[in-house]
């Protein structure tokens, strides 16, 4: 019987991580902080990654830089740039 992630020592998260996850854990870390890192870890690999955009949804087609003025086409890296307003939508 396989045991709950937070009854694991130390060696067991890590060999636990290498096996299922693929990923080598810091064991200089706290107990507690390697239990959350490797429950983050298996949830995220359990979701998709991908988002898939919703029919309609606008989007950018100019940005300005509210510092410099700058303007220039949208890029999808730009998304969450707290220094870019739209000013034009595509």
């Amino acid at each position: 019987m396989a045991k709950d992630i937070e009854d694991m020592n130390k060696d067991e998260l890590e060999e636990f991580a290498l096996e299922s996850l693929s990923y080598s854990i810091d064991k200089r870390r706290r107990l507690d902080d390697l239990i959350e890192q490797v429950k983050s870890m298996a949830q995220a690999r359990s979701k998709p990654k991908v988002e898939e955009k919703p029919k309609g949804e606008r989007t950018p087609k100019r940005v300005r830089n509210i510092h410099t003025g700058v303007e220039w086409n949208w890029n999808p890296l730009y998304r969450g740039n707290p220094d870019l307003e739209i000013i034009e939508w595509g």
